[in-house]
């Protein structure tokens, strides 16, 4: 899995960078695949459509595949959270039918003034709106993964609120 994640983190990256794009990739891979063998980026390929969302990280892409890898539902990726016509905020990943908004927070982008005081005032606003708000970090995702994906799954068992 580590190999393949590493590929799915690349790719996302290439995608979001607009280095490439997923028909671009397929046409590539079709060029120099070896007669009969998919391979890795084929495996890759099949599993999305052009129409899927990019994790805005390899971090986000790491919570995924824990999640995915975990027995739990695919989450949405990327997913804006609108009110009212107003875009309250995007979570990194979502069970919008559950309301459960998840977000990787890093020291890096998220320790600092102005994404501190967003960051709160986002996740107030929505929590207002009846949706449970989750925060992990990269040391919770490496550390204790079953721990991650253990409060995935209470937050998605219990009742969605309106």
């Amino acid at each position: 899995m580590a190999g393949q994640e590493v590929l799915q983190i690349a790719t996302d990256s290439a995608l979001r960078m607009r280095l490439t794009t997923l028909p671009r990739l397929a046409d590539t891979h079709r060029t120099h695949r070896r007669r009969g063998r998919n391979g890795p980026l084929g495996l890759l390929l099949e599993a999305r459509s052009s129409g899927d969302a990019v994790p805005d990280s390899g971090g986000n892409r790491k919570l995924y595949n824990l999640l995915i890898g975990g027995g739990l539902p695919e989450p949405a990726v990327e997913h804006p959270i609108i009110h009212g016509g107003r875009h309250l905020a995007r979570a990194d990943l979502a069970y919008p039918e559950r309301r459960v908004a998840i977000w990787l927070h890093s020291i890096r982008w998220h320790l600092n003034h102005l994404s501190f005081e967003l960051d709160h005032a986002q996740q107030t606003e929505i929590s207002a709106l009846g949706w449970r708000t989750l925060v992990f970090t990269w040391d919770r995702i490496e550390g204790q993964p079953r721990w991650v994906v253990e409060q995935v799954g209470r937050a998605l068992a219990l009742p969605a609120t309106a």
